[in-house]
């Protein structure tokens, strides 16, 4: 969504709106976003005046915007690359393969599972323990996507293989066409019976000890388990086209009960897995490719490289910045190590596509002992130093972390007259609410239906607590955190 504004126009300042509340263009643009289906919301906004454009993610909502003049465009037209990214509609169909065939193979380990369960009963005198079965079924499973997929990408002798020597059994006589195609499998073409039948003997053989072992117990088939195989996992279903970065945690969530039961399949996007590996190592890579392709002769004594200084990602739960794990885990890396923050992400939701949604909120958080320039894109940088009241923060001023120390960041000017003014101001956002007691706090402050009297009391509000410290109302996020920890480490280094 762009959001156009005439020349000069201060992309950054308030213009009043219609029904008197003050909205700076990207509030503006926001506005509309929020009256869109949630399927047409935009991931970008951008704001523009003529002559530099404001360039919002809104995977990061509350992040400072990047800010491109329109005179550097010619070299940085990089930056609007996601304008016209050809791959997105790649990539979206990969997802929504790759989640297809997660949710398949959901589907056959129920399946599976239930013919287990039933073959292990009370009347039988060969029981199975729980454990048993699901190590079994977990490998059984692995087996056969191996095998469908191989199919379809070309490592059988044909893309029906594995399907035409199944259809040939009937489905009471599947687990023993399995257990000979994986004995095949595992039999180096050398060693295998020189008699052996040649829909068997067409199958190549599978190294790395996938179909070894000889242990795992694999039930009897019903018709409609070889139907969900042969027909919607098989015939009606190209798996060549899934994305294994993608599949791969689909599926291992699939093989995984509590996993399925708490939040349904979950997959790591391809994006969330580029915020990791990208700044880590990836991007340094293609620039390096790129001056190899500009210049030939750098590529003698690139092959062999090793590197001395090894550099790591921490991805986790956003609760490994805040509370008392700060200190314990970051202290000690800091002054044992000497680490330096290489990259970070401020929180994001890690999201499942799963039906019942299991969101979770993580940051990454990149380091090394090598003192490389940070990539501050997405993180805040503070006054710099490490703080040891709890917050941790590197020699290059970038803080990543939540002190643990609740006390307040008091203004040292603050004085009568400012504390007059931000409690009326506090009382005034608590009147307006009252004008509404049928409505919840998720509908008062929805950016489309959010009342003009409750803005206005909050943007007042504003305007007291930053008078009271001092602070322009100009001034971004960023530099108001900065200007908090600055506040803070005077506040710590009296004590």
């Amino acid at each position: 969504m762009i959001e156009q504004k005439s020349l000069g126009k201060n992309l950054g300042e308030g213009i009043r709106q219609s029904d008197g509340s003050v909205l700076n263009p990207f509030r503006q643009a926001k506005r509309y976003a929020a009256e869109l289906p949630y399927s047409q919301r935009p991931r970008w906004i951008v704001t523009c005046n003529f002559a530099e454009f404001w360039v919002y993610d809104m995977e990061q909502p509350n992040g400072e915007p990047q800010r491109i003049l329109l005179k550097d465009l010619e070299k940085e037209y990089y930056r609007l690359q996601f304008l016209v990214d050809e791959g997105n509609e790649h990539l979206k169909r990969e997802m929504e393969v790759s989640v297809k065939a997660g949710n398949l193979v959901g589907i056959i380990y129920d399946k599976l599972l239930e013919q287990y369960r039933r073959g292990s009963g009370a009347e039988n005198a060969m029981q199975i323990a729980e454990s048993d079965i699901l190590r079994s079924l977990n490998i059984l499973c692995v087996r056969l996507v191996f095998c469908l997929y191989a199919e379809d990408a070309g490592l059988f002798n044909s893309r029906t293989s594995f399907h035409d020597y199944l259809n040939a059994y009937p489905a009471q006589k599947l687990r023993r066409a399995l257990v000979d195609l994986f004995a095949v499998l595992d039999t180096p073409l050398a060693e295998r019976d020189k008699y052996l039948e040649d829909d068997l003997a067409a199958f190549p053989y599978v190294n790395g000890g996938l179909f070894s072992d000889k242990t795992i117990e694999i039930p009897q088939f019903t018709d409609e388990l070889k139907h969900l195989i042969l027909e919607d996992a098989s015939s009606d279903f190209d798996w060549s086209e899934i994305s294994p970065t993608i599949f791969g945690a689909v599926f291992e969530s699939t093989l995984n009960p509590e996993t399925r039961r708490s939040g349904g399949m979950h997959y790591t996007s391809i994006e969330n897995i580029h915020k990791v590996i990208d700044p880590l190592f990836l991007d340094d890579l293609k620039a390096e490719f790129d001056s190899i392709l500009n210049s030939p002769s750098k590529l003698e004594g690139v092959g062999g490289r090793v590197s001395k200084n090894i550099r790591a990602a921490l991805v986790s739960t956003n609760s490994i910045t805040q509370g008392e794990q700060v200190a314990n885990l970051w202290k000690p890396l800091f002054e044992q190590y000497g680490i330096h923050f290489d990259f970070a992400y401020r929180t994001f939701r890690w999201d499942s596509e799963a039906d019942i949604k299991a969101h979770v909120h993580c940051v990454i958080i990149g380091f090394s002992a090598e003192n490389s320039s940070p990539k501050l894109g997405e993180v805040a940088r503070s006054a710099g130093g490490v703080c040891d009241k709890g917050g941790v923060c590197d020699k290059g001023g970038v803080c990543l972390t939540a002190s643990t120390n609740t006390r307040p960041l008091t203004p040292s000017n603050l004085e009568g007259e400012h504390i007059t003014r931000i409690t009326r101001t506090a009382q005034a956002i608590l009147d307006a609410r009252a004008k509404y007691p049928d409505c919840s706090l998720a509908d008062l402050y929805d950016e489309v239906t959010m009342p003009p009297e409750l803005r206005k009391a909050h943007q007042e509000n504003d305007r007291a607590v930053m008078a009271a410290y001092g602070f322009s109302t100009k001034m971004t996020e960023s530099a108001c955190v900065a200007e908090l920890f600055k506040m803070y480490k005077r506040l710590t280094t009296m004590e």
